[in-house]
Order: C-alpha cells, then sequence, then structure tokens
C-alpha cells in the first residue's frame, strides 16, 4: 500500500465534525479539487494544510468553494511549496463561501509577472508578497510617442533655422553698417584732398 492510499486510509477516520486538518509533507500528488473532493469533501473544515506536496496544474479555488461539506466551514487553504502554476477563481463565490485566507507561497505561480493588474493584485493576495505587474503597451502608445518625438523634432529643427536665420540677418547688417562707415570715410578722406589742393595755390602766391 502507498502512501498515497495510507493517507486516504487516514483520511476515512476522521470525524465529519474534523476541525482541522494538516496533512503536509506526505508526498501526495495530482490535480486539487479531484483529490480533495474524493477524500476530504464530507469533513467540517475550518483549516486544511496541504503544505509540500506535489500537487500541480491550476489550482481551481472556484471549484474547491463548491465542495459539499467543507465549502460550508473551511476558512484557512494552505498549499505552500506544491507546484501550482495558475490558478482559476471567482473572488464573489470565495467571499460566499467564507474562504478567507488561501496560502500559495513557493509555488511557480507566485514567481509569474502578469499584464493584468487584477491577476496581479491576486496573486500578491495568495503569495504574501507583491507580484511582478507588466502592463502591455498598446500600439498606439507607440505611435503617440513617435509622433511627439516627430513633433518635438521638427520644432528643434524650426528653431535652428530661425536662429540661422537671425544670426544671418546680424551679420548682414553688420556687413552694411561696416561698408556704409567705408564709404563715408572714404567720402571724407576725397574732401580733404580738394581742400588740401584748393589752398596750395594761395599759400604759394602770398610768398611772391
Amino acid at each position: 500500500m502507498g502512501l498515497s492510499d495510507n493517507v486516504t486510509l487516514f483520511l476515512s477516520t476522521l470525524p465529519q465534525q474534523q476541525g482541522v486538518l494538516d496533512i503536509s509533507n506526505l508526498d501526495i500528488g495530482g490535480p486539487l479539487p479531484d483529490w480533495a473532493n474524493n477524500n476530504i469533501s464530507q469533513l467540517q473544515l475550518s483549516e486544511l494544510y496541504l503544505d509540500k506536496n506535489r500537487f500541480n496544474g491550476t489550482l481551481n479555488i472556484l471549484a474547491f468553494a463548491e465542495l459539499s461539506n467543507i465549502s460550508k466551514s473551511l476558512k484557512v487553504l494552505s498549499l505552500k511549496d506544491n507546484m501550482f502554476t495558475d490558478v482559476v477563481t471567482s473572488e464573489e463565490l470565495v467571499r460566499v463561501a467564507g474562504l478567507t485566507k488561501i496560502n500559495l507561497q513557493g509555488n511557480p505561480y507566485c514567481n509569474k509577472s502578469w499584464t493584468s493588474e487584477d491577476d496581479s493584485r491576486r496573486c500578491t493576495f495568495y503569495c504574501g508578497h507583491p507580484c511582478i505587474y507588466l502592463p502591455q503597451k498598446s500600439n498606439n502608445m507607440g505611435w503617440k510617442v513617435i509622433t511627439m518625438a516627430t513633433s518635438i523634432s521638427s520644432a528643434v529643427i524650426v528653431l535652428v533655422i530661425l536662429g540661422f536665420g537671425v544670426i544671418l540677418r546680424r551679420k548682414q547688417k553688420h556687413i552694411r553698417d561696416l561698408q556704409k562707415k567705408i564709404k563715408e570715410a572714404d567720402i571724407n578722406e576725397l574732401r580733404g584732398l580738394n581742400t588740401v589742393n584748393f589752398e596750395l595755390p594761395q599759400k604759394t602766391l602770398l610768398l611772391r
């Protein structure tokens, strides 16, 4: 007789009013709630501990909460350190059934990352630590980012062009002012030469 058969035989001897049941670390495997339905569904348990076994697959808490007697009395369900990878549940049904504490620490389910905020929050509640929430980025958001980046680049280019235009206009004005000053200086120099040439004969005549 295997260990699982011994556990089943042991459970069959328990009184229906059994309140707390701890069958952890017994190397029991298989999916839930099938195993529980076959072995403990008639017990009026308030706390059930199935930690450190080999239960795996998807934990259907929704179906677990619908088991006959156990669904009316169970408050704590602990399945720590098993191999569950996913959970199916209905929070409303679980609340109505009165199942107030579910422990899933140490299962692969607790190490997953979630794209749904509700799933991440549920994982945090079941696993006792913050679960990873990675929201999906929509394509629209990507296009918005690209459009925004393009708009910013265009605005920068326009500002650069305007800046060069302002600098060029200032340089052109400076060149015109400089040319004007040079021209004025040439005119003044010519006027000075004409004055000297006009006065020299007069000075010569006075000497004679």
